[in-house]
C-alpha cells in the first residue's frame, strides 16, 4: 500500500488541467482521493495565533481530517508523547516562536524522523510564499502572512506533491526501507 504523500503527489500529477488554476477544486480532488482510501487524515497546525488558516481548517474539517491545534509552548511535549507518525499535514506558524534557531532545528529534525509528514511553514518575516523544493529540508513549503485563501489551498495540495520529492530524497541517501 502507498502512502499518502505518495498517493497526495500522484493525484496532484493527474490533475485534470485548465487554465484558471482553481486551487479549491485542486486541494477538494487531493482530500477526497485521500479519504477515499480509508486514511484517517490528521492534520496539527501549531501557533498561538492561526486565524489566517481559518478557512483551510474549515475545509479540513468539512473533508473529515481530524483537527488538531498546538501552541508553541506546549509542542515539544505533544511531539513526545503523541509522535506525528500518522499526521499528514503540519501547519507551523514560526511568528509566535521564541527561538527561530530553535524551531528550525526541530523541524529539520521532524523531517528526518517522520518523512511522510508534510509541512507547511508561515511567516510574516518571508518575502513571499514558496513552494519550490529550495526548503525541502525544513518544509514542503512556506507561506507569507497575511495570504490569501488561495495560497492556503495552493500550499496544500504543493505540500503534498513536495513532500514525495523530499522522500525519495531521502531514499537516494539512506536506505530505502528506512522511509514510510
Amino acid at each position: 500500500m502507498r502512502n499518502v504523500g505518495e498517493w497526495a503527489s500522484q493525484a496532484v500529477l493527474n490533475l485534470p488541467c485548465d487554465n484558471s488554476k482553481s486551487y479549491v477544486r485542486d486541494a477538494e480532488y487531493v482530500a477526497a482521493g485521500i479519504a477515499g482510501k480509508g486514511i484517517q487524515q490528521r492534520a496539527l497546525f501549531v501557533g498561538d495565533d492561526l486565524n489566517a488558516f481559518s478557512s483551510l481548517l474549515s475545509f479540513l474539517g468539512s473533508k473529515h481530517w481530524q483537527i488538531s491545534i498546538c501552541r508553541h509552548a506546549k509542542f515539544e511535549r505533544r511531539i513526545s508523547t503523541d509522535p506525528p507518525l500518522s499526521v499528514h499535514l503540519l501547519v507551523y506558524c514560526l511568528n509566535e516562536c521564541e527561538d527561530l534557531d530553535t524551531s528550525v532545528a526541530r523541524l529539520m529534525q521532524m523531517r528526518v524522523d517522520f518523512p511522510c509528514t508534510s509541512i507547511i511553514v508561515a511567516s510574516t518575516q518571508f518575502s513571499g510564499n514558496d513552494m519550490s523544493a529550495d526548503r525541502l529540508a525544513i518544509c514542503d513549503g512556506s507561506l507569507k502572512l497575511p495570504l490569501a485563501e488561495s495560497d492556503l489551498f495552493g500550499a496544500l495540495v504543493s505540500s503534498l506533491a513536495n513532500n514525495r520529492v523530499w522522500q525519495q530524497r531521502l531514499r537516494d541517501w539512506n536506505d530505502p526501507e528506512s522511509i514510510c
